[in-house]
């Protein structure tokens, strides 16, 4: 055992890549939109959706890993005893300790050593949770193959004892390896095999047809989606738990809302929206707000979105990247209200702790640009845009790069670069996944419109701005502003 703590070099070379380019981006928007205050320490960044689970590095640095001591003199003391299951239990808390640190050969090393004398452990199924945990840093080091390897040896072992509940962790892991890893297709099939394992029990079958829907989600085989809610409501009603519902409830609402379908977020939500937030525990309360507020807005209902987004932020209790697009989300609203001072005080507070916070996620990014543009700061708009993009082409997610150029081109219409606009809109609407996504295709059709007539090209800009009136007129149809109130 090494003992070693510290990041590696490839780590630390790509921190400093990412922090240069977002505080040079920083210090170029500030000067051009006129702004005096200095930029705060950097906090964290985030590639996409993987960090939030924490399966890539994050530019916040781990702080001393103070279990470290303790648990080396604990594992020497177990050692002494003879004490096998001890030993093994130590090793992989230190396993865990140094991953959570970023130092994933020394966090194999220990599991090795771990799994060597893993057999011997009092408890059976020790084996196969230790299996597990390799398989996690291994994914976090980017060793896909020994992660998947490390998920199938603890799947055979369940098998082999046999252990239902060792084989759902199972594959569930595997499941999350192959997605988090982009291996969709193989996700699936690992879902589904965890989804037939569970059918007699309702109960355990809500969580297993959630996770099969979001991954068909993820993948754009909406409707397949679709049916597997449809089933997990259904089972979920069956169980008659309110936590199930709420649980499933708040799941489609979001899904619904990936979709470009808000007006049935809001259905789903809106008639049992505190029940569904009584139930935070299983799904964050903030979340739930988040897109019930996000739908509102893309409905035009602002008043609707200021009240769900003002009760969001009342549950907020970290200053983070959610506050941050939040804030953005708010600012945008009271503006489209007519509510200028209130407008200009939120994005205030948005702007000041994005400069605290450095590098946010693309979702982020891509309002906040929108966020600055209402304020007037067109050069700040345009420099946010670029790191969304960026970003989106360091760390590809489906339709990223679209949403990159959509932020662009508004900030590239704003200060009269109309030919470049209209390029990067073209070549957002040719990068689009299929099946499209009906809402990010109107919004870039709408920015398309309005440089296209300032072009000079009143047929095209019609035909856009076409498409995108027909989506709004689709999903404000089944929707009513007489919705309970937030």
């Amino acid at each position: 055992m090494s003992g070693r703590t510290a990041l590696s070099a490839v780590v630390v070379a790509a921190t400093v890549v990412v922090v240069g380019r977002w505080a040079a981006r920083r210090r170029s928007r500030s000067s051009l939109s006129g702004a005096t205050s200095i930029v705060g320490p950097v906090a964290g960044v985030s590639h996409g959706d993987l960090s939030s689970s924490g399966m890539v590095p994050t530019l916040r640095l781990p702080p001393p890993t103070e279990k470290l001591p303790q648990l080396l003199m604990a594992l020497e003391d177990a050692r002494a005893r003879h004490d096998i299951s001890e030993e093994c239990d130590l090793l992989l808390d230190l396993a865990r300790s140094y991953s959570d640190a970023a130092d994933y050969p020394c966090a194999v090393d220990n599991l090795n050593g771990c799994l060597t004398q893993s057999s011997k452990h009092a408890d059976e199924t020790f084996a196969g949770q230790a299996l597990l945990e390799a398989a996690y840093v291994h994914l976090r080091a980017k060793q896909v193959d020994r992660a998947v390897q490390s998920c199938d040896a603890a799947l055979a072992l369940a098998e082999q004892l046999p252990n239902l509940p060792l084989s759902l962790m199972a594959l569930d892991r595997l499941s999350d390896v192959w997605a988090l890893s982009g291996h969709l297709p193989e996700a699936i099939a690992s879902a589904d095999k965890r989804l037939r394992l569970t059918e007699p029990s309702d109960e355990m079958q809500v969580p297993a047809l959630l996770r099969l829907a979001e991954l068909h989600l993820v993948a754009r085989k909406y409707a397949e989606s679709q049916r597997l809610f449809e089933r997990a409501l259904e089972a979920a009603n069956r169980t008659a738990q309110e936590r199930d519902e709420s649980w499933v409830l708040a799941r489609m609402a979001r899904a619904a809302l990936l979709m470009g379908q808000p007006q049935r977020a809001v259905a789903l939500l809106s008639p049992r929206l505190e029940q569904v937030l009584s139930w935070s525990e299983m799904f964050d309360s903030a979340r739930v707000l988040s897109v019930l507020g996000e739908s509102y807005l893309e409905l035009e209902l602002y008043d609707k979105a200021i009240e769900a987004f003002v009760r969001h932020r009342g549950l907020l209790r970290h200053q983070n990247d959610d506050r941050v697009r939040l804030l953005a989300q708010l600012t945008l609203a009271y503006r489209r209200l007519g509510r200028s001072a209130d407008a200009t005080n939120c994005f205030r507070e948005c702007d000041s702790l994005s400069s605290k916070l450095g590098p946010a996620r693309l979702p982020t990014l891509v309002v906040l640009s929108e966020a600055y543009l209402s304020n007037g700061e067109a050069q700040a708009a345009m420099f946010t845009a670029q790191l969304a993009l960026d970003l989106a082409k360091t760390a590809p997610r489906s339709d990223g790069e679209s949403w990159g150029l959509l932020a662009l081109g508004r900030a590239q219409l704003e200060l009269g670069q109309l030919e470049r606009a209209a390029a990067g809109l073209q070549k957002a609407l040719e990068l689009l996944d299929t099946p499209t996504d009906r809402r990010l295709e109107s919004l870039i059709h709408a920015v398309l419109a309005d440089v296209l007539g300032k072009l000079g090209q009143p047929q095209a800009a019609q035909a856009s701005r076409q498409i995108r009136q027909d989506y709004l007129r689709e999903i404000r149809q089944g929707c009513t502003a007489n919705s309970p109130p937030v």
